[in-house]
């Protein structure tokens, strides 16, 4: 069927255009099984992998009216209604991380987020500024994708006072130190600590300005405040100390300055544990501080491979490293390009310590190193060298002699004698030529034999 502007528009399985549409169904009695039962499908189910790291939903594409309509996708699989149905919802539209602000910090599910990545519909990314304490963080610390969009925008880093010169118009910067125990920055920006650890926080402004001000949320104990008694810090640092930490200590600690700008610092007192590293294949390497809450896994490719991947992990609060275990890939210098039409490779090895070597073609020499080397840091030692043509010194014409033929080329008023060239000598009448009556052009940039002279 055509509708008015001749598109195609198929039959409606009840349609009361089609009225005889069973008896030509009944008659049809050759039709293979596997058609029939396509005829009936009103729905295909199968599994998906939705976002970034290839979650497993399960989806499906109804046939609504003779067109697939979908995919709807399955957010839990053991999720059902009243009617023991599972909850279909179609797939919006997924957000694509185009820009990241400086200095800040992405996250997904413990896994480092970079330009170019996309995110479901209904997921999260963890925000959290690179160096904390150091960088403010402006907006909120998770952001939605929400049917294509971030909701809220993305978060901004401000910096602090130590990367402003002190400027009034900064809030104060905090440095972080680690008394006893441990701790660990958490994707979500919060720094969690190990109990009984001790921590100091450093609110950094010039005494001279005036005294900063710490606040905290916590009711459970008062802490000591004041000036450091370390000489060299005690001009710049306004320190809160916490001691014997404990989970009743968790809280916001903020340092306001003179001027009322603040920077803060979310404390999470927890114990956790990270499951066990078995050793890595080589050449991955892995020193491990342990597996506690703070400790690290420090991974290390030998000389010639480069780590891809996060070289550190870090035991974090939810008992997760904070990155996946990274892999070694051999170092490759880049591949030569020959534009010399004269070069040619003999051999090429573009690993890490492999080699180059070049040759030029009958009658042209290199002009630089015969052969490279691929560095371990994927580098060539140095640039490709170029064939430069082999020519001989203008012949010296003999006393009462001179040049009859030669085979060499001119230019600019001067001849060039080429590899091959050939140059032919005679003598006056009542001389006679003592030597080669003609030499050649040799591969040495010499010629065959010296110039004959006359007698």
């Amino acid at each position: 069927q055509y509708d008015e502007d001749g598109s195609y528009v198929p039959p409606l399985p009840d349609s009361a255009e089609n009225p005889d549409r069973e008896d030509k169904e009944s008659e049809e009695v050759d039709e293979s099984p596997e058609l029939h039962q396509f005829r009936e499908v009103s729905e295909v189910r199968f599994p998906g992998e939705v976002g970034p790291l290839g979650g497993h939903r399960l989806c499906k594409i109804q046939c609504i009216r003779g067109h697939w309509v979908g995919p709807l996708c399955a957010m839990n699989e053991h999720e059902q209604d009243e009617h023991g149905q599972l909850k279909f919802e179609p797939l919006y539209k997924r957000c694509v991380v185009d820009h990241i602000p400086p200095h800040l910090l992405l996250s997904y599910k413990n896994v480092s987020v970079t330009l170019g990545w996309d995110l479901p519909h209904g997921h999260t990314l963890q925000a959290r500024c690179r160096d904390l304490g150091l960088y403010k963080l402006l907006g909120e610390s998770k952001v939605l994708c929400s049917n294509g969009l971030w909701a809220p925008k993305m978060p901004s880093c401000v910096p602090t006072t130590l990367l402003t010169n002190y400027s009034d118009d900064s809030p104060p910067s905090i440095r972080i130190k680690v008394g006893v125990g441990s701790a660990a920055y958490e994707p979500s920006g919060v720094l969690a600590v190990l109990p009984t650890s001790t921590i100091h926080l450093d609110c950094m402004y010039p005494r001279r300005r005036g005294s900063p001000e710490w606040t905290w949320t916590g009711w459970f104990r008062q802490y000591l405040t004041g000036w450091s008694a370390v000489p060299e810090e005690k001009a710049s640092r306004y320190r809160l100390t916490i001691k014997d930490i404990q989970n009743q200590d968790s809280g916001t600690y903020t340092c306001a300055s003179p001027r009322g700008l603040t920077n803060s610092i979310v404390i999470v007192v927890a114990v956790s544990q990270c499951a066990a590293l078995t050793e890595p294949n080589p050449p991955l390497s892995l020193r491990l501080e342990g597996i506690k809450l703070g400790q690290r896994a420090l991974y290390r490719c030998p000389l010639g491979y480069m780590l891809q991947g996060t070289a550190n992990a870090t035991c974090l609060a939810s008992g997760n490293w904070s990155s996946p275990t990274p892999t070694c890939h051999p170092i490759q210098c880049p591949p030569l390009f020959l534009e010399d039409p004269h070069l040619s490779l003999v051999e090429l090895n573009t690993s890490a310590w492999g080699r180059a070597v070049f040759r030029c073609a009958w009658g042209y020499r290199l002009s630089g190193p015969p052969g490279l080397e691929c560095e371990p840091n994927g580098h060539w030692s140095g640039p490709i060298p170029r064939c430069r043509a082999i020519q001989c010194p203008q012949p010296l014409v003999p006393i009462n002699g001179r040049i009859d033929g030669t085979s060499g080329l001119t230019t600019f008023g001067q001849r060039r004698y080429a590899v091959g060239a050939l140059v032919t000598f005679s003598c006056t009448e009542g001389h006679l030529l003592v030597g080669e009556a003609s030499i050649v052009c040799t591969e040495t940039g010499f010629w065959s034999h010296p110039p004959p002279f006359c007698k």
